[in-house]
């Protein structure tokens, strides 16, 4: 399994599209800041046949350390999660078999 920075995904969409590569980086720094905005605005974000990006809440909890046995406490914050669409995920168990 491999991962791909932002610079390799340029690279990816330059080669694919013909385009200058300059205009491909500039277009995903403009998508990414875009995304950001309406993610902290509250918005969610939907991309038909990939999937969904919404902002959620985590409650504060309490946990026990395993080593010192002292309790810690987590604050409440906000996450981003991603849900997959139906699409991405049969191709995803598709691999599986």
């Amino acid at each position: 399994m491999q991962k791909m920075n932002k610079r390799e995904l340029v690279d990816e969409m330059n080669s694919r599209l013909l385009c200058r590569r300059y205009l491909v980086a500039n277009f995903i720094d403009f998508l990414l800041e875009l995304m950001s905005e309406k993610l902290v605005a509250g918005d969610k974000i939907v991309l038909a046949g990939f999937g969904r990006f919404e902002v959620r809440q985590r409650q504060p909890k309490r946990v026990m350390h395993p080593a010192r046995a002292n309790i810690l406490y987590i604050p409440a914050g906000k996450f981003v999660k991603f849900l997959p669409s139906e699409k991405i995920l049969l191709y995803l168990n598709k691999e599986d078999e």
